[in-house]
């Protein structure tokens, strides 16, 4: 029989939503809107009064993308395009010179193609709209590598941290790699690596003089969800409690309560480590215990 519950009974994120929302073709765009604005409102009830969290075009090309190895529709190499062109001038030769060769995809990039991100802006002296000083990313699976948009959104994310802007990343996707290079990886089963993360890197902080620093909040299956030092400026932070923020965007949809069977190991079970499997049984057998209890 069936186990279905209307709140989340992980003590942090749920394995088995998210390896639903990791399969093709279930709508983890949907799960990232939900979730990115459940962020910005816990932010905006935290925030000192001279900031305010806003959602804007994210860092993120939304799509599924491509693997690297094979095509990359965001970072093309236009010489090859142009190559091409320049074999077929003979065939119209009345046509003018273009001023400039672009591939198709970069024309075709709207604003709908992109997710929404958040940004805390700083009013100084009422003078509106304030500086932006934090940006928050909900990472998805074609801007990980090796999918065709990392290489677009590690472009991006270096601009930010260039600009002094302070960047922290949300990542629950164990099934693909991390974007952070030097972290252990999980789907490579690394020592030390963690399922879920959350990385916070600030430039303009003072740890190493002119590097700035970079946290990491590693979690695992069974633990809760991190409370989060979100940086703002000159040193001050607001604490951000990632669990209270996960379980609303759990409730808020009914297919969050269907996907989730209890009964049921979570889709793509073997992609968690042996270790994790285990924990996440036992959590499994509790709750099923008490099911059959009621």
């Amino acid at each position: 029989m069936a186990i279905h519950s209307k709140t989340n009974l992980y003590p942090g994120v749920n394995a088995h939503l998210n390896s639903y929302l990791q399969e093709e073709g279930a709508d983890w765009e949907s799960f990232h809107a939900s979730h990115i604005e459940h962020v910005r409102e816990a932010l905006e009830s935290i925030l000192p009064p001279n900031y305010y969290a806003v959602g804007e075009r994210s860092l993120q090309v939304r799509g599924e993308g491509f693997d690297i190895e094979v095509v990359s529709r965001t970072t093309p190499d236009v010489t090859i395009y142009q190559e091409k062109l320049t074999t077929q001038r003979a065939l119209a030769p009345e046509a003018a010179t273009p001023t400039r060769t672009l591939p198709l995809w970069d024309l075709m990039v709207a604003e709908d193609d992109y997710f929404t991100g958040i940004v805390i802006h700083h009013v100084e002296e009422n003078r509106l709209p304030g500086r932006p000083v934090t940006r928050i990313e909900l990472l998805s699976t074609s801007n990980k590598p090796p999918r065709s948009h990392y290489a677009q959104y590690t472009m991006k994310r270096f601009e930010t941290l260039r600009s002094g802007i302070a960047l922290v990343e949300i990542d629950y996707l164990h099934e693909s790699q991390p974007v952070w290079r030097r972290l252990p990886s999980y789907l490579r089963g690394d020592v030390g690596a963690f399922p879920y993360m959350v990385v916070t890197s600030d430039p303009r902080s003072a740890y190493e003089e002119g590097k700035g620093v970079s946290q990491w909040y590693g979690f695992a299956v069974d633990h809760p969800m991190p409370r989060v030092a979100i940086p703002l400026v000159n040193g001050e932070t607001v604490t951000l409690d990632l669990g209270s923020v996960y379980s609303p965007t759990f409730e808020s949809s009914r297919l969050y309560t269907l996907v989730v069977d209890y009964a049921l190991d979570p889709p793509n079970f073997d992609r968690y480590h042996a270790q994790d499997q285990t924990k996440i049984r036992a959590l499994l057998a509790k709750v099923r215990a008490e099911h059959t209890a009621t």
